[in-house]
């Protein structure tokens, strides 16, 4: 999650904090409800840290609250400093704005108050098993048993830059040493085993979860990332002999990259509400995303439709078609999409493009021209039919 906060940030928080942390009660010490002091604390917590000009944004405490809870499945911070910020997330509930860390005496005297507030209230937020942080943080956590380094401070977790150009390069390597036509086709079979090619389109994504699941989820796989590479290595021959071995790894240092990376939605209640300065950070998010998992795609069953519509347009226009008529380029079109497959990349002979209007000699010329663009794959990106790639 891309959080928009000073490096320092984390520090400063839990600088502050700290004296405050042991004053936290443990739940079952707590005795009778005490809602109304609770109330009355989280009005003087408030009174505090709330100010009508300058300062925080209210979202930048709850990127503080995530960051910390990374922090806390990291084993880098404790969990009442992420039980505080909630109650001063709570006493600050509808306020739009709220004094900045550098104003110590103001957020140790909202402190103070929040952890009188949490002493004395009947109900205390807890950690969710299973969340998007711990997801990361457990991504983190084997990256850097494997030698990957990466620091914490007020943007989250970040892989360190060295680390990150070594997982990159050794996600490529396994891959080119697999061959990049081994690759891609070993993909589809396993999307398509796993129930994600739905009628011929790549269902990349995970399903998010309204409750989310107790159970140890795994992070998601960058689809696209991984196919993008096994098509820039698409004519190297494989150099291995356990190929199955060499993906599989390759596959989980890829997850763990997508989870560092920190995009992935793992909740339907994540952006329902976007703030103004939120929204350069959505956009960054949303970017990566779509280059490490999703497909441009279109509905398979449509592009014979799309192809036929498009070159309709192009003649319209007056454009000049190279070498074939339209009427060619359509029949050739329509032979390229009856010989792909929705789960694997596929040859094509100059004899599969041969029809009534188009000659063996005029096929060859189709298939000459294609292949030096495009790569045989049914739905992908929206340009007609294929895959751009230097291939043949």
């Amino acid at each position: 999650m891309y959080s928009g906060l000073d490096p320092s940030t984390l520090a400063d928080f839990q600088a502050i904090v700290a004296p405050f942390v042991d004053q936290v009660k443990s739940p079952t010490a707590i005795a009778g409800t005490g809602d109304l002091i609770r109330d009355g604390m989280r009005e003087r917590c408030r009174a505090e840290l709330v100010t009508d000009g300058g300062g925080w944004p209210l979202d930048a405490l709850f990127r503080l609250r995530k960051v910390v809870e990374t922090a806390f499945h990291l084993g880098r911070a404790r969990s009442g400093e992420w039980q505080l910020l909630w109650e001063i997330t709570e006493a600050l509930s509808n306020a739009k704005r709220c004094r900045p860390l550098s104003d110590k005496s103001s957020w140790q005297a909202g402190l103070a108050a929040a952890v009188e507030a949490l002493n004395h209230s009947s109900f205390r937020h807890s950690m969710i098993e299973g969340s998007r942080e711990e997801i990361v943080a457990r991504a983190f956590t084997a990256l850097k048993r494997k030698g990957y380094a990466y620091t914490l401070d007020g943007r989250g977790a970040l892989l360190a830059q060295p680390s990150f150009r070594k997982m990159c390069a050794k996600i490529e390597d396994k891959i080119s040493r697999v061959g990049g036509l081994h690759t891609a086709n070993a993909m589809l079979a396993l999307m398509q085993r796993l129930g994600r090619i739905e009628d011929g389109s790549l269902l990349h994504a995970r399903t998010p979860t309204m409750i989310r699941s107790k159970s140890n989820r795994p992070t998601g796989t960058p689809w696209h990332f991984i196919y993008n590479i096994a098509l820039k290595h698409f004519a190297v021959a494989p150099t291995v002999i356990n190929s199955e071995c060499v993906l599989t790894d390759m596959e989980e240092l890829a997850r763990n990259l997508a989870a560092a990376l920190n995009v992935e939605p793992h909740s339907t209640y994540e952006n329902m509400h976007i703030s103004g300065v939120g929204l350069s950070g959505l956009l960054h998010e949303i970017t990566l995303y779509d280059e490490l998992f999703a497909f441009p795609q279109w509905q398979p069953s449509g592009n014979t439709t799309l192809v036929g519509l498009w070159l309709d347009a192009l003649n319209d226009r007056g454009c000049r078609l190279p070498t074939l008529t339209r009427d060619q380029w359509k029949s050739v079109s329509a032979g390229i999409l009856a010989r792909s497959q929705p789960a694997a990349i596929v040859a094509l002979d100059v004899k599969d493009l041969v029809s009534s209007s188009v000659s063996r000699e005029e096929a060859s010329t189709a298939l000459e021209l294609t292949c030096h663009w495009f790569v045989i794959q049914r739905r992908l990106e929206p340009q007609p039919v294929l895959r751009r790639v230097a291939w043949g």
